[in-house]
């Protein structure tokens, strides 16, 4: 009869020991799960001198877990929108950054950017972008978002070259055209995420000539499914409308 009792004590004991470390580790797992819930303020910074008028604003990240890897990514912030150096002709600079996505896992950044010096032709405008991921700080890069074997650059030199020459409503690309989208990683640096695709920017003279502007192309996601990382392809039903669209 002791013998039974015992046993029965014991067989409790273990069950109350697996209930309390699954529990544990269900809130563990949770827990990290929902550890980052990113927030921003805007930050400023100007410069007014005899040959400088300069401003630019940006977004400083709180609200990870990570106080390390938040720090990170809010140096890396603070060193695409830092002001220019004095320059030694009159000059204007300003930069205004627009969050086009932030989740628990990704943060992408438009910088949009406008500068003149005395003496040149005219003003140049152009997109700088950073993508970074929130769980481990680092920044991101085209590669990131795609299968290792795949060859997407090809696949998005060849759409963004059709849409582009759609959006100039010419029937044939050109040198400039098909120059600016090459299958090569400088020409899709700038890029955003959004929660329809992936939007590239090309500034003055990538792609056509001044007078023609910038241009932006948004590939949709479902144009890429066959070679998009499958990690990521899985977090694109987190993304909330951008702001770019």
């Amino acid at each position: 009869m002791k013998n039974a009792t015992g046993s029965k004590t014991a067989l409790l004991i273990a069950i109350a020991v697996l209930i309390v470390a699954g529990g544990a580790l269900a809130y563990g797992l949770l827990h990290r799960q929902g550890a980052n819930t990113p927030t921003y303020i805007m930050r400023t910074g100007n410069r007014t001198s005899t040959l400088m008028t300069a401003s630019t604003d940006y977004p400083e990240i709180s609200g990870l877990s990570d106080r390390k890897i938040q720090d990170k990514v809010n140096e890396g912030i603070r060193e695409v929108a830092a002001l220019p150096a004095e320059p030694d002709r009159r000059s204007e600079f300003q930069s205004r950054a627009t969050i086009s996505e932030m989740t628990s896992r990704y943060l992408s950044i438009l910088f949009d950017v406008y500068e003149y010096t005395a003496g040149e032709a005219h003003p140049n405008r152009y997109g700088e972008t950073l993508t970074y991921d929130l769980e481990t700080g680092n920044a991101l890069f085209l590669r990131d978002f795609f299968k290792p074997d795949s060859d997407y650059l090809s696949v998005l030199s060849q759409k963004t070259r059709n849409d582009l020459a759609d959006q100039m409503k010419i029937e044939e690309t050109n040198d400039m055209l098909d120059a600016g989208t090459a299958p090569n990683e400088s020409n899709f640096s700038r890029f955003v995420l959004t929660d329809k695709g992936l939007l590239f920017f090309f500034g003055n003279y990538s792609v056509a000539s001044y007078a023609a502007g910038e241009f932006q192309s948004l590939i949709p996601y479902g144009d890429l499914s066959d070679i998009l990382d499958p990690e990521f392809a899985s977090r694109i039903g987190t993304f909330a409308p951008s702001p770019l669209l």
